[in-house]
């Protein structure tokens, strides 16, 4: 009786199943969308004075406002 590598067979099961689920590069190429250029996604928490941006030994941005004011 020969003598079966678990780890092979499970690793050759594995690639079987992932290569079933695979697109056809051929369809994947012909209808691909054109690519959307990046924006800008952040928004500005509150109103008020930026007093300190950003930078390498700031790690964050400090935003001057009224006391109590939610941001």
């Amino acid at each position: 009786m020969p003598v079966i590598n678990r780890t092979k067979s499970l690793g050759l099961l594995a690639a079987a199943a992932v290569a079933s689920a695979l697109v056809p590069l051929s369809a994947a190429t012909a209808e691909a969308a054109p690519a959307q250029p990046a924006g800008y996604a952040g928004s500005c928490p509150t109103a008020g004075t930026v007093t300190q941006g950003w930078h390498s030994g700031h790690d964050g941005v400090d935003i001057a406002n009224t006391r109590g004011t939610p941001i």
